[in-house]
């Protein structure tokens, strides 16, 4: 039913489209400086990203949802290693 493990690599995943995000972001700027002729449809490509990069945030919201519901651990507020170990099912604080 809520399958915890796929609820992990998503979250995982998500973490790629904000990469991905900024990439696009860094490379529209650069078309708006090279020709402000662009700008238009650069800003309407921006707002596209942008609402492409929050479903992405409200899919990992969703797998930490799933996570605390399952194991009954909160990891929002977790970084880095513990983060890593939490998510591969070990002890954060070992």
């Amino acid at each position: 039913w809520m399958d915890i493990d796929e609820a992990v690599r998503i979250y995982r995943e998500c973490k790629k489209v904000d990469q991905e995000y900024e990439g696009i972001v860094r490379q529209l700027m650069t078309y708006m400086m090279e020709d402000s002729r662009t700008i238009p449809s650069v800003l309407t490509a921006l707002f596209c990203a942008r609402s492409i990069e929050r479903i992405g945030d409200r899919c990992q919201n969703i797998c930490e949802y799933i996570f605390y519901y399952v194991k009954g651990q909160d990891f929002r507020h977790v970084g880095g290693d513990e983060l890593d170990k939490l998510l591969a099912g070990k002890d954060p604080k070992e």
